[in-house]
């Protein structure tokens, strides 16, 4: 990457004032945090963005270089506020709390580690918070502090809608004290959309660094990868085509078709416009609440007398409300809609919303949505999506990228745990209740019970003797 001379020159200047700095510490003559670095970890350290995305494939280095960032500043800025996240406590304990305290006890750095509170500190003053990203009030204890250095980890893995949420509104506020600055760090996620996939296009005012284990002199990357008999393209069967090879150890992203669990395609089921019905427009509004995830609602108009398609025009999605914040958005869409029916998701926090709404509302009623056969269901909606009888107005970009990239899990029962599905949850509550999916789920076969199958080969049977002439009626 090509820096202004003039920048270039700055940086030199700041490089070595650390540098002396280090000296004056006795972390200098390569015992500093830093003086270990490969060189691509060595350049996102000295690129000067407050905004940087480290896309990794696995052992690449990606966590080592946080550490000793992290390490380095915490150093060289006495009484500095700093934060580590991962995906879960127990995640970033492990990845993380570990080698930085090996580290610290090898070259004597000096760090404090409270195992308590889960916090590594300095006695110039300067201290680390170390959390999980899984769970929404956790992150919400982070809005107080003035943070110096934030990174996060594992981001790939995060919810792409909860990290966007814990970027945008908690960490970029608390930025300002000290001029913070951000890095986001992962393999590609297995959904190809949210702020993280974003960013790694360079998005988000974000610098983007990407590199493999192949960069990693530590690692026996050739051997490992490429090995005839013991390698990992070999063992698993895999060319380098491979989705899973190409998300864990190229760092790309990939999508493996097989694992959508929806057949969604944009040429067919996006549309610029509601399509024409004279007799106009039933409606039906979806919703879908959430505490760690989002929460969401779905419009969708089927048309009346004739036609058996449904479309989504209007959708919702937006994570850290409570319920007596989301009752009345609900409320005005409600209003605007003036739906035919109303439903919603009354499990966990689904309740608490509905009878807050009830309480605070009486314009309208949210009846408990049918949440029986899951699986069924989503095949339906699939199902529709994949005849061009389920269809959505374009700019609904939170559903459609759901549908675009929401996966399986192993069992392949229901959406892969830590996936954005929010929306499509709303919208597929709001779906059942329409026409046309009532309509296809009565045109599906009721399963065939033992005594009726015993019948049904009887008469088959006895039809067959009967065109032979070998039929022999037992009577009078």
């Amino acid at each position: 990457m090509k820096l202004d001379p003039a920048l270039a020159a700055l940086q030199r200047h700041v490089l070595s004032l650390k540098a002396r700095r280090l000296g004056a510490l006795g972390l200098g003559s390569g015992r500093g945090p830093l003086s270990t670095l490969f060189p691509k970890q060595r350049e996102v350290v000295d690129h000067p963005s407050k905004r940087k995305v480290l896309i990794c494939g696995r052992r690449a280095g990606k966590t080592d270089v946080i550490i000793k960032d992290l390490a380095n500043g915490m150093l060289e800025e006495p009484n500095s506020a700093n934060l580590y996240c991962a995906l879960t406590i127990g995640s970033a304990l492990n990845i993380f709390w570990k080698p930085f305290r090996r580290l610290n006890d090898q070259h004597g750095w000096g760090f404090v580690f409270n195992e308590a509170k889960h916090q590594i500190s300095h006695p110039n003053g300067s201290w680390l918070a170390i959390g999980g990203g899984d769970k929404l009030r956790d992150l919400e204890k982070y809005r107080g502090t003035p943070w110096r250095r934030v990174r996060v980890d594992e981001s790939g893995a995060w919810r792409p809608s909860l990290l966007q949420y814990f970027v945008r509104e908690i960490l970029e506020p608390a930025f300002m004290d000290f001029d913070g600055d951000v890095w986001l760090a992962g393999t590609p996620g297995r959904q190809c959309f949210g702020y993280f996939y974003e960013s790694c296009l360079g998005k988000n005012g974000f610098e983007v660094f990407r590199w493999t284990a192949a960069d990693n002199p530590h690692v026996r990357w050739q051997s490992f990868i490429h090995h005839p008999k013991t390698g990992v393209l070999a063992v698993n069967g895999w060319t380098e085509d491979n989705p899973i090879f190409k998300r864990e150890y190229l760092a790309l992203w990939s999508v493996d078709p097989s694992e959508l669990v929806y057949a969604f395609d944009r040429t067919r089921n996006v549309v610029s416009t509601l399509p024409e019905c004279r007799f106009g427009y039933g409606t039906i509004v979806g919703f879908d609440f959430g505490v760690n995830n989002a929460c969401a609602y779905s419009v969708i108009k089927y048309p009346l007398r004739v036609g058996n398609w449904m479309c989504t025009v209007e959708t919702y999605k937006a994570h850290g409300l409570a319920p007596s914040q989301f009752a009345p958005i609900a409320n005005e869409v409600l209003n605007r809609v003036r739906p035919d029916k109303a439903v919603g998701d009354s499990g966990g926090l689904g309740k608490a919303f509905l009878q807050e709404y009830s309480i605070r509302y009486s314009d309208w009623v949210i009846v408990p949505a049918d949440k029986r056969e899951r699986r069924g269901t989503i095949e339906l909606v699939s199902d529709m999506l994949r005849t061009g009888r389920k269809l959505v107005l374009e700019g609904n970009d939170d559903l459609i990228n759901e549908w675009s990239t929401l996966q399986w899990d192993e069992d392949r029962e229901d959406v892969a745990e830590g996936l954005d599905d929010d929306v499509s949850d709303a919208d597929m509550y709001g779906s059942k209740e329409c026409p046309a999916f009532l309509q296809q789920s009565a045109d599906e076969p009721e399963p065939e019970s033992a005594w009726e199958r015993v019948q049904r080969e009887r008469k088959r049977q006895r039809e067959m003797d009967e065109a032979e002439g070998h039929y022999l009626e037992v009577g009078d």
